[in-house]
């Protein structure tokens, strides 16, 4: 077990921190190397439009270096991942909503940034976003699916939650989003120019863009737009 201060280091308060010893019994404090964790289990009882889940699921959740800006990293620490994707026959993880390195893909970081603009708070995030995607995973076991409307994953997902926002993001934050994805942002801005619905798909799909992904269709509109005001500058690839 390692102490208050040791935790309190990453940005988490020692109230945050009794708050989530209460809320969630099951998840001890670690520490790896310079590595600060919390790893257990969470016990899940929520319900989403009627629907109601009790389930329990083996997690860690890392506090990297930047939290409170950048959001912890979640992990199923078990091999249930891996069962459920060979029972739904999924061929690569991106359609479990996990990335490369094992994390879950949570959601669009557009979307965390707007909910916690201060900085994450642990709790919270814990609440809203693992919980909620622990509540789509026991879903996915049972059925197959996503029991919402799934967001593509990657440079696409990106794009598409840009598209969605009512007030105009940070360019420069979706910029910086699609560099860390993977995605070569000079090669999506120079498909952005004179860009139409019958271009190529940005995916690899080969289908066109308006109708393989025309939320991210829309994003990239944007995105061009806003630089081409001059609100940010586009700068290059990592």
């Amino acid at each position: 077990m390692i102490g208050l201060h040791a935790l309190e280091s990453t940005g988490i308060s020692s109230e945050e921190i009794q708050e989530l010893r209460r809320t969630y019994q099951s998840l001890r404090p670690r520490v790896r190397g310079e590595t600060y964790m919390f790893e257990g289990s969470i016990k899940l009882d929520r319900i989403w439009e009627g629907l109601r889940i009790q389930d329990e699921f083996k997690i860690q959740i890392e506090i990297p270096k930047a939290y409170p800006r950048s959001p912890p990293l979640v992990r199923l620490t078990d091999d249930r991942a891996e069962r459920i994707m060979r029972r739904w026959n999924l061929a690569n993880s991106s359609g479990f909503h996990l990335n490369r390195n094992g994390t879950a893909c949570l959601c669009a970081q557009l979307e965390i940034r707007q909910q916690f603009p201060e900085g994450i708070s642990i709790l919270p995030f814990i609440r809203d976003f693992i919980e909620h995607w622990l509540f789509g995973v026991s879903f996915f076991e049972s059925n197959g699916r996503w029991p919402w409307k799934e967001r593509s994953h990657g440079a696409v997902g990106i794009l598409e939650s840009f598209a969605e926002q009512k007030e105009l993001p940070d360019p420069a934050q979706a910029l910086g989003d699609l560099r860390r994805s993977g995605a070569s942002v000079s090669r999506l801005l120079n498909v952005g120019v004179g860009i139409s619905g019958s271009s190529a798909c940005i995916c690899g799909s080969g289908r066109k863009f308006g109708r393989c992904h025309p939320e991210a269709l829309s994003g990239l509109r944007r995105l061009k737009n806003a630089l081409a005001e001059g609100k940010v500058g586009q700068g290059g690839d990592n």
